[in-house]
């Protein structure tokens, strides 16, 4: 499969497991590939940090769910990622200019539990995705894009929703 391929099944996952958990609105869905990619990040930043994939997911693995966690690795990556993430929203026709002012009004937050969407999105593209902690996170990039060429949304809206839920999912400790 292709990045663009694995990008597409990552953005139907994640609306069918917000549709599946009953709370599938389009925010939720955002919202959701957002933190999945903040996730990826924080894997790949751990990683990096201790020398090997599997011995930042064995001290990911010793931190309390839910709990905040700081990598400068993640933070490293963060301005990157952000210009990656311009170019490929530039690429498809959509300002990458990111508003100062990214709040996030009541009624366009995401529904649900947001921790565990991303544990079942994360338990459905294992069937599908890479190993390759890059090419994993350019995938969930590109189900990024996909969500924001296809919702209704305003584009200070999804870019709010977006962006806040990648700088959560990194610094956050997933749900085994």
């Amino acid at each position: 499969m292709t990045i663009e391929a694995w990008g597409a099944r990552i953005a139907e996952d994640a609306r069918q497991t917000v549709r599946v958990a009953r709370s599938g609105h389009a925010e939720t869905s955002v919202a959701l590939v957002g933190f999945f990619l903040g996730e990826e990040l924080l894997r790949q930043g751990l990683a990096t940090h201790h020398g090997s994939a599997q011995a930042g997911a064995l001290a990911l693995a010793r931190l309390p769910p839910r709990s905040l966690v700081a990598c400068e690795e993640v933070d490293a990556l963060g301005p990157q990622l952000f210009d990656a993430f311009a170019e490929l929203l530039q690429a498809v026709g959509i300002p990458p200019a990111v508003e100062s002012d990214l709040a996030i009004p009541p009624a366009r937050r995401p529904q649900g539990d947001l921790l565990a969407h991303c544990r079942e999105l994360r338990r459905r593209a294992a069937a599908y995705l890479p190993a390759d902690r890059t090419e994993r996170v350019k995938s969930a990039m590109v189900a990024g894009v996909l969500l924001f060429k296809s919702t209704a949304l305003d584009a200070k809206t999804i870019k709010a929703l977006f962006f806040h839920h990648v700088v959560a999912g990194s610094k956050t400790v997933p749900l085994p």
